[in-house]
C-alpha cells in the first residue's frame, strides 16, 4: 500500500508539487498515496479533488479529526506560511511524520 500521506493546504502549491504528482505520477504508485486533504476552505478541497481526479478523496477542515480518522503516516503541509509551524507540531504530537 504505500506510506500514506495527508495534503494540509489545498491551494496551487499543495496541488502542484504534492497532490497532483501523488495521485497521477506512476512513479509514486505502491510507494506513497494521498489518503485525505486538509484545508479551511471546503472549495479548495472540492477543485483540488476535481484537479488531481479522486472526488470521492476523504476531506476534512478539522485538522485534529483528520488525524484521528485517518491515521495517515505522515503529513505535507503546505497551508499558509504563518501557519505551517501550527500544524506541523500538531502533527508531531499525533506521532506522524
Amino acid at each position: 500500500m504505500g506510506f500514506r500521506w495527508v495534503l494540509a493546504g489545498t491551494g496551487s502549491r499543495g496541488i502542484g508539487m504534492f497532490a497532483r504528482p501523488l495521485a497521477k505520477d506512476e512513479a509514486f504508485k505502491g510507494h506513497a498515496k494521498l489518503a485525505a486533504l486538509f484545508d479551511t476552505s471546503p472549495t479548495r478541497m472540492k477543485y483540488c479533488r476535481e484537479v488531481i481526479g479522486m472526488p470521492e478523496l476523504p476531506s476534512y477542515t478539522d485538522f485534529a479529526k483528520m488525524l484521528r480518522e485517518v491515521e495517515p503516516d505522515g503529513v505535507i503541509v503546505c497551508t499558509r506560511d504563518n501557519t505551517h509551524a501550527e500544524y506541523i507540531i500538531k502533527t508531531l504530537q499525533h506521532g506522524k511524520d
